[in-house]
């Protein structure tokens, strides 16, 4: 089993647990699933997820739809985790498939020669030994795997943009088996590690608060059109407290405190500094594993390039009461909180929130995803 060594991060702690492979004897609960009502493939096509793909009807239907197979195994490999999580959720009887408000469900998107992950953050789970994979322990029924399926419908478009949800809507009940067969999802549990935040003392200042020091995320228009930046709530605190954005005192104005993000306004004609993220915020797709992606923080006091490791399930489904965030290596530093995270296509993916204690394991940074948050506040860019 895995061992609970420095370094370890989501990635490798998923990809030890699944290179253990099965139990003795066991054969995956989806392959179960294909090989009853929709048929047997056979071994060639079995290996290859792009030969699954285009095996079934569904595959097809989306790809001609999407007309980019790397992107359609994309937007299929994050409906398939929804799909794994809603499945589980109604109808596994399992300690750790039951949904707690300290419990966490994390997608790690799959790539072509690795499967989607939906990995369940267990405070159960004493230690990152303890770390199991557990697909089979699901038991895969096809009448309810429909059903569950149904209730995730009226959300796919959020969750894998207008035209896999397009391509959906004619396809009729076989789209979830051959959707679990495409990309083959597995289930891994492991600890839920300690987070903290990433705001602390420090010289180095970008937004100050009394002894706290976190960073601007963006330059942005609150709902009046008063020009500003975003921060976070963590950092600072509640309407009408006083800050310091560089060398301008201001004060907060607006606040979530769920999203953990703020507005303070800015005086007109104020300096603003070289600024990149020109291209808005991303709003879809879900991110990739291994995607890269860049921030520049109080705390490291340098442009960083980073990866995503993983991000919440059901992230492109908006929802003001719910925090959502993308998950990175355990790359920042005290001070970072708020920072914006930016993918290689200029946008603004999310804004800094914690990252895992000393000692804990598996180690990575949360990053609260920027479009919820924003929109939380009715914050607009510039």
């Amino acid at each position: 089993m895995i061992e609970g060594t420095p370094g370890l991060d989501l990635s490798a702690l998923v990809q030890g647990v699944l290179a253990e492979g099965p139990g003795p004897g066991a054969l995956h609960g989806i392959e179960r699933l294909f090989r009853g009502p929709m048929g047997f493939a056979g071994p060639q096509v079995e290996r290859n997820p792009y030969a699954r793909l285009f095996h079934t009807h569904t595959g097809s239907t989306v790809a001609a739809a999407v007309g980019n197979e790397s992107k359609t195994l994309d937007a299929l490999s994050s409906l398939s985790i929804e799909l794994m999580l809603e499945y589980i959720e109604e109808n596994t009887e399992a300690t750790w498939a039951r949904s707690r408000p300290e419990r966490r469900f994390l997608a790690v998107p799959g790539l072509p020669t690795k499967p989607p992950v939906l990995l369940i953050l267990d405070p159960g789970v004493a230690e990152v030994s303890q770390s199991r994979r557990v697909t089979d322990d699901v038991q895969f029924d096809t009448l309810r795997m429909v059903v569950a399926f149904d209730r995730l419908r009226p959300v796919i478009h959020e969750v894998a943009g207008e035209r896999v949800a397009g391509a959906f809507s004619g396809i009729g009940p076989e789209a979830a088996i051959q959707l679990m067969w495409i990309s083959q999802p597995e289930v891994v549990v492991t600890r839920l590690p300690k987070m903290v935040p990433l705001c602390a003392p420090s010289p180095h200042l970008a937004v100050r608060c009394a002894t706290e020091v976190s960073s601007v995320g963006i330059f942005c228009k609150d709902s009046e059109g008063e020009l500003g930046v975003s921060a976070c709530y963590h950092g600072t605190g509640p309407v009408g407290t006083p800050v310091t954005v560089g060398a301008v005192a201001s004060a907060v104005k607006h606040t979530d405190s769920v999203q953990d993000i703020v507005f303070i306004p800015l005086p007109v004609g104020n300096p603003s500094p070289r600024v990149y993220a020109r291209k808005g915020v991303r709003g879809r797709p879900a991110p990739s594993e291994a995607e890269p992606v860049t921030f520049d923080g109080a705390g490291t006091k340098r442009k960083v390039t980073t990866y995503i490791k993983s991000h919440d399930a059901g992230i492109l489904r908006n929802r003001r009461t719910l925090q959502l965030k993308v998950q990175t290596p355990a790359d920042t530093n005290s001070g970072d909180s708020g920072s914006a995270l930016v993918d290689q296509d200029d946008r603004v993916v999310a804004f800094g929130f914690e990252r895992t204690g000393l000692g804990e394991f598996p180690e990575l940074t949360d990053w609260i995803w920027a479009a919820n948050a924003l929109s939380a506040l009715g914050l607009t860019p510039v």
